[in-house]
């Protein structure tokens, strides 16, 4: 008989090929036979907000809270959910706990970015900057992270793929057509994988594992890149690296040939990607800089690659970085990427989507037009409430009411017209 481990073990793995409906049963089961188990409500209420039924995972974060008033993890989901203009009940509860002497440092980082977010709502923009700013500050902090580790990799792939040959692209194309999505984090993307996937022939496959793991089993030695294996695998005959992808995919048991992979570090690889899928797609997600840095701020992010959001100067850094390889990937393959804009995409919706849609070489389907209708594919991410409403511009400029708060920032984005 499984234990209640592998019962939830089995169900988080169905989350990661997008099989929601099946996890939530057995989420379901399990609060059934094991009354106010967190584990099980917590991963219930996250399969609840993946699918869009909101209101069905505010009330089991809530639930979370009454079974253990001090769950600080609960009390910052409840917050993403909540619009504190409409219902601030638990705004008093969370002041209150971030004060108190038994919760660990962990747990006043999630309340510091709940807090923030509610005064956010609440359009009381000093508290929210110190909420935010206290939450980021004990992050960096506790993680103790050091920009090297990222200035390392990025100028090593830049001297890696400065010497390869990408002329020599003769793969054969493969039966899927991968549509990857990228860009800096809160760039977009989420919302732009939505509005692809709610067409007929595109499967949404979200923020997929599958090239980074095939990046650590062909070309990483110790850590580092080999440039021979990666010279070797672009001039093999045998396309290794389109069969793993592909025998990946298969594990989500779909029929579609045409699938968004919305991995946002993807960026790094463009030429790899360009090599060994000839038919894929390539859309680099742009934000005005100054919300796509506040965007960035007010997050906490919890995948340790992503220790370079809790500093204005690492962001700032890591866009940098950011900005030196995408250059250098367009000037390889100019006329294969494509680049879409959130502000013109908010200006000009049914023009910008048309447009896309004839990039990604795909036949006019009108739920990409009306994509909150119709797409009712999981989104794991922090956009998953945002991105299945319709496009709305109240985040355009945003970063206005911060300014004068976020020194560093508004410094950097003065200096060079941005």
């Amino acid at each position: 008989m499984d234990t209640l481990k592998d019962n939830i073990s089995k169900g988080q793995s169905l989350t990661k090929i997008n099989n929601f409906n099946k996890a939530i049963e057995i989420f379901e089961t399990l609060n059934g036979n094991f009354k106010n188990n967190i584990e099980v409500l917590i991963n219930l209420a996250g399969a609840y907000r993946s699918i869009g039924k909101f209101e069905k995972s505010l009330l089991t974060y809530k639930k979370i809270i009454e079974i253990d008033p001090n769950n600080c993890v609960a009390h910052r989901l409840v917050s993403s959910l909540n619009n504190y203009k409409e219902n601030n009940e638990n705004l008093k509860e969370m002041e209150k706990l971030i004060l108190e002497n038994n919760i660990n440092e962990s747990g006043k980082i999630e309340l510091s970015f709940a807090l923030g977010k509610a005064y956010a709502d609440l359009e009381d923009f000093e508290k929210s900057h110190y909420y935010y700013n206290l939450g980021n500050s004990a992050k960096k902090k506790i993680t103790n992270f050091d920009f090297s580790i990222i200035s390392d990799h990025f100028n090593q792939i830049l001297s890696v793929f400065k010497e390869i040959d990408f002329s020599k692209r003769n793969k054969n194309n493969n039966n899927l057509k991968p549509l990857f999505i990228c860009g800096l984090p809160r760039s977009g993307t989420t919302l732009i994988e939505q509005i692809i996937s709610a067409h007929k022939d595109v499967y949404s496959g979200g923020e997929l594992q599958f090239i980074p793991k095939i990046i650590n089993k062909y070309f990483l030695s110790n850590y580092q890149l080999n440039k021979l294996k990666i010279k070797e695998q672009v001039e093999n005959k045998v396309n290794r690296i389109a069969f793993d992808y592909n025998e990946m995919y298969s594990l989500h048991l779909s029929s579609k040939k045409v699938l968004t992979d919305k991995m946002l570090q993807n960026f790094k690889w463009i030429g790899l990607l360009k090599v060994f899928f000839p038919n894929c797609k390539i859309i680099i997600c742009k934000r005005n800089l100054k919300d796509n840095f506040l965007s960035i701020f007010k997050n906490n992010f919890n995948e340790m690659t992503m220790n370079w959001t809790n500093d204005e100067e690492d962001i700032i850094l890591y866009y940098k970085y950011y900005l030196e390889l995408t250059e250098f990937w367009k000037e390889k393959f100019s006329d294969e990427i494509y680049e879409l804009e959130y502000e013109k995409l908010v200006n000009d919706s049914k023009y910008e989507i048309k447009k896309l849609i004839e990039y990604c070489e795909l036949n006019e389907d009108k739920s990409c037009y009306e994509f909150y209708k119709f797409n009712k594919f999981p989104i794991q991410t922090a956009s998953a409430f945002q991105a299945r409403k319709p496009i709305y511009n109240t985040s355009v400029n945003l970063f206005d009411k911060y300014s004068n708060k976020l020194i560093k920032f508004s410094k950097f984005l003065n200096s060079n017209n941005l």
